[in-house]
């Protein structure tokens, strides 16, 4: 990760490694350890090394099968009804070859993320996408599927488009300010948070590019 000063000077670059330093401390790239598997049928999802009795959180965007910018998304509460630690979401219809899911251990805070097909394609996070006050995401996008996931608490979902109406800044300027007061509560969860918090797990999808990326905040 390079951090330059925003000012070209010594002032400047302090400031811009100072940035460097909250932002590694509330960014983290990977899932926790021990965290639930993800396998794929034709038309069903399997989610394995949950919380046994628990449920976990499954979020999913899919293309379509001719490559064409035709998504959709699938998102649910799994829960293991025979406590062995597995749960399965049946797609009802043939599952698309490229697609991206998330799994989050709704009561360990254990998460995954796995992806189906060669064309879909892993982009980092930018650094600064979550700004000081913790408020908001900004992407450097034109549309976004978003999810927030707070274990024990709830999930958050948002779509949103450069210039849109969910688009903090109001312009179309290939960036996305995406407010946390935007997102639509799922499957029974709270009001959508103030701010991010330690924790926080964060997938969004890039449809038009097939591009994903995930974060957790550093617990």
């Amino acid at each position: 990760m390079k951090c330059r000063g925003f000012f070209g000077s010594r002032f400047g670059n302090q400031m811009a490694r100072a940035g460097c330093v909250l932002a590694a401390a509330l960014l983290w790239d990977g899932p926790a350890e021990a965290a639930p598997a993800i396998a794929f049928e034709p038309a069903a999802v399997n989610v394995s090394g949950m919380t046994p009795q628990g449920r976990a959180f499954v979020f999913g965007v899919a293309w379509a099968a001719d490559g064409r910018v035709k998504t959709s998304r699938h998102t649910t509460f799994l829960s293991d009804g025979d406590g062995n630690g597995e749960a399965r979401l049946d797609l009802g219809t043939e599952r698309p070859d490229t697609s991206v899911w998330l799994a989050v251990d709704f009561e360990d805070g254990s998460w995954t993320v796995a992806t189906t097909g060669g064309a879909v394609r892993e982009a980092r996070f930018p650094w600064n996408a979550v700004p000081y006050a913790r408020d908001r995401l900004a992407l450097h996008s034109e549309k976004a599927y978003i999810a927030i996931v707070r274990p024990l608490i709830g999930a958050w979902l948002l779509r949103v488009n450069d210039g849109g109406e969910s688009d903090g800044d109001g312009d179309n300027n290939g960036q996305i300010r995406a407010g946390l007061a935007s997102f639509s509560a799922f499957g029974g969860s709270p009001p959508p948070p103030a701010k991010l918090e330690r924790g926080d797990i964060v997938l969004v999808v890039d449809p038009e590019r097939l591009l994903f990326s995930r974060h957790a905040l550093a617990r």
